[in-house]
């Protein structure tokens, strides 16, 4: 449980801080303005997490946030807000892939996820991303009475 709880603090939290709350921390959280589907969002990005026994963790691959932010811009409707979690685990070559669009499997971003060619070392390495899309027309709806 506190590992979980450690890790939603690394990785999660300041998305959220900052999309929902207006505490943005520029370390922590990218935040952006997206034109999709005749709407203009503010869009929270957060850090790549990463944890794993592989020392040092292999690079990143070049065209995650390329095959991400296209899946997220193919999504029709967005509703008033939506987030998605990215998560990729490699255990000693044994791939797991996850993706999610406001907690529901999300079929469009597990297809992203799949488009990448992910380092698959020996030993543990996992990788996580959160991104928060807001309208900007619905951001002083979502933080007044807070």
């Amino acid at each position: 449980m506190q590992d979980g709880m450690l890790n939603f603090c690394h990785n999660d939290l300041h998305v959220f801080l900052a999309a929902f709350y207006g505490h943005t921390d520029p370390t922590q959280v990218l935040v952006e303005h997206w034109p999709l589907h005749g709407k203009t969002y503010q869009t929270f990005i957060g850090n790549f997490g990463r944890r794993g026994n592989i020392q040092p963790p292999p690079a990143m691959p070049d065209d995650v946030f390329m095959q991400f932010e296209a899946a997220i811009a193919a999504e029709a409707d967005l509703g008033q807000y939506a987030w998605f979690r990215f998560f990729v685990a490699s255990h000693s070559g044994h791939m797991t892939f996850e993706a999610l669009k406001n907690n529901d499997e999300w079929a469009a971003g597990l297809a992203a996820l799949h488009k990448v060619t992910w380092p698959q070392p020996e030993g543990l390495l996992q990788h996580a991303w959160l991104c928060v899309a807001v309208p900007t027309s619905a951001l002083i709806d979502l933080t007044s009475g807070l």
